[in-house]
């Protein structure tokens, strides 16, 4: 297959969360859905990264992190409400989403991944 070189790439990336189940304390139920990513570029990548390491203040940093994925987040598919019908993404339900530490951690490492060929890079 040929390398297309997009302007602007949009995938579809996996995304499984461990949530705890409810029925069985102490345990976890895995749950996966899709994100659809439209990255940023290296530099732009870098700048965030180092804007959001650079604030001092840790509710400031979460937020600013929480806000730096949603912006690489254009679309979700197989998210469902407790009454099982599929939730419209929107930038409330992403953000209500982002906000549950079992669901942006899992989403953060599927972006890195989908961005470096699923390795994962030890050190810088």
């Amino acid at each position: 297959m040929k390398f297309v070189l997009a302007d602007a790439p949009r995938y579809w990336w996996p995304v499984t969360v461990k949530i705890p189940n409810d029925d069985q304390p102490g345990e976890f139920i895995e749950q996966t859905f899709k994100l659809l990513f439209e990255p940023r570029d290296r530099e732009e990548e870098k700048s965030v990264r180092d804007r959001i390491l650079g604030l001092k203040d840790g509710p400031q940093q979460i937020a600013a992190d929480r806000d730096a994925l949603a912006e690489v987040i254009k679309g979700w598919d197989d998210v469902v409400g407790p009454d099982k019908a599929p939730v419209e993404f929107t930038s409330e339900n992403l953000d209500r989403l982002l906000r549950q530490s079992w669901a942006i951690v899992p989403a953060w490492k599927a972006y890195h991944e989908s961005q470096l060929g699923g390795a994962t890079l030890l050190g810088n």
